[in-house]
């Protein structure tokens, strides 16, 4: 090993074991080496895995806030300013259901920053949401231009909202709602 290399293996050393006293030979530092890296390594496929983690936060606050269920409302109170913009999206509409009406125009703007015809969360948002009018017609603004994922997107939150509130009542609210030509 040269010089340099070993330099550097013992300033990982040294970050990953302060207290601890130096063993200056090679193959020791190589070994803390591998291991940092073993550790760094770790902590990557957990960050690649926050998607997921994400999207499963997701789901389980769209369906607290379907069920009603209060208890959601202290954690996300707590951890409100620590949840990723997946995750604020249902909490948005766990407030929505709880009161905060304003969350509704905040999910339909971001839904509108996203472009119609996109494959956006916020749709799922809006298939597990009980309101009828302005949800229903961001549904069939998204019908126009849909296409290939974003069509899927879309599909997929017009069969949440049947399995959740009946399909004969989405279909007479399908059915009532207008949208303005552009």
């Amino acid at each position: 090993m040269e010089k340099v290399e070993l330099v550097n293996c013992a300033r990982v050393i040294r970050m990953l074991t302060p207290n601890q006293p130096m063993q200056r030979t090679a193959s020791r530092a190589a070994f803390h080496l591998r291991c940092a890296f073993r550790l760094l390594f770790g902590f990557h496929q957990l960050y690649d895995k926050r998607h997921e983690v994400q999207l499963q936060m997701f789901d389980v606050i769209n369906e607290a806030a379907v069920r009603r269920d209060k208890k959601m409302k202290q954690m996300l109170d707590l951890f409100a300013s620590d949840l990723g913009y997946i995750p604020s999206l249902a909490a948005a509409h766990y407030k929505y259901v709880f009161g905060d009406t304003a969350q509704l125009d905040w999910l339909l703007a971001e839904d509108v920053k996203n472009g119609l015809g996109r494959d956006s969360l916020t749709l799922i948002v809006f298939g597990y949401m009980d309101e009828w009018d302005k949800t229903i017609r961001r549904f069939k603004e998204h019908e126009k231009v849909a296409d290939g994922a974003s069509a899927e997107v879309l599909h997929e939150a017009i069969e949440i909202r049947k399995r959740l509130y009946g399909a004969e009542r989405f279909e007479k609210a399908w059915k009532s709602v207008t949208i303005n030509e552009i």
